[in-house]
């Protein structure tokens, strides 16, 4: 099962940009995982939602679509790992956590998605969303793979 955590545009803040690159490389000692930043079209009135959908036709034929969203769906880090250590032996063959930026992602596309992540219910940039999305990431692959935990 490879991961890819999508973020619209360049991420602009270097400290979130450094911890993203950092995670997904303790990410690969486990899974392959990836970071790609979108080209976000400027003609369109979503952006985001335009250059994931693009994005999805590349994706493996047993993908999943997770879109971070404050309104999705809370869980523990525990739960979260036992969320993709089910799709891995479900044989999904790709995840893709896609984060929303300044227009988000249509109503449309997140009916789309196979799950609404949220981080917290507070709203924060896209670039500290994808810090803590890329670090649960990789906690639930070191959990997946037995590593202690220090809260059990």
């Amino acid at each position: 099962m490879r991961l890819t955590l999508i973020t619209p545009a360049r991420m602009k803040s270097e400290p979130c940009r450094e911890l993203v690159v950092e995670y997904v490389k303790r990410a690969n000692r486990y899974r392959p995982m990836a970071h790609e930043e979108l080209s976000l079209p400027r003609q369109s009135t979503s952006p985001e939602s335009a250059a994931l959908v693009q994005r999805m036709a590349r994706a493996t034929p047993r993908h999943k679509l997770v879109i971070l969203d404050e309104r999705g769906k809370l869980m523990d880090s525990r739960k979260f790992a036992e969320t993709l250590e089910r799709w891995r032996d479900d044989s999904v063959g790709e995840v893709l956590f896609a984060v929303g930026g300044t227009h988000g992602y249509s109503e449309e596309l997140k009916k789309q998605a196979h799950m609404l992540w949220s981080l917290s219910p507070l709203t924060m940039p896209h670039e500290l969303a994808a810090t803590v999305a890329a670090e649960q990431i990789y906690r639930a692959l070191t959990l997946m793979a037995g590593h202690p935990y220090h809260n059990d």
